[in-house]
């Protein structure tokens, strides 16, 4: 098929080719770096805030942990038992804070 054709159509049509696939590669390179592009501010904007409060809201929840068992102790003064109970209070204040914003 390709016997009876020049040397000169033979190269022009494999640089044709070789530029044709070259555009297609660059041009499915592109719309991926695009979307990624996409992807990564749903990413930054949406998914990392719910992540960051359920940080927030186990770092709660520790708190809320070691005051009641710090209340577990008989020896613990009546001031110190106050100040658990407001410890624990506003670490579910946070907690109930954050959960609503994730």
């Amino acid at each position: 098929m390709f016997k009876n054709l020049r040397l000169s159509v033979k190269l022009i049509g494999g640089f044709v080719v070789v530029a044709l696939i070259t555009l297609a590669l660059g041009f499915v390179g592109w719309r991926s770096t695009s979307n990624l592009g996409l992807r990564l501010n749903d990413m930054s904007e949406v998914r990392l805030p719910g992540v960051e409060n359920l940080t927030q809201t186990t770092r709660n929840m520790e708190t809320m942990r070691v005051a009641q068992r710090t209340l577990l102790n008989p020896n613990l003064s009546d001031e110190d038992r106050k100040r658990q109970f407001k410890n624990i209070a506003a670490a579910q204040e946070r907690y109930q804070a954050n959960w609503k914003v994730y």
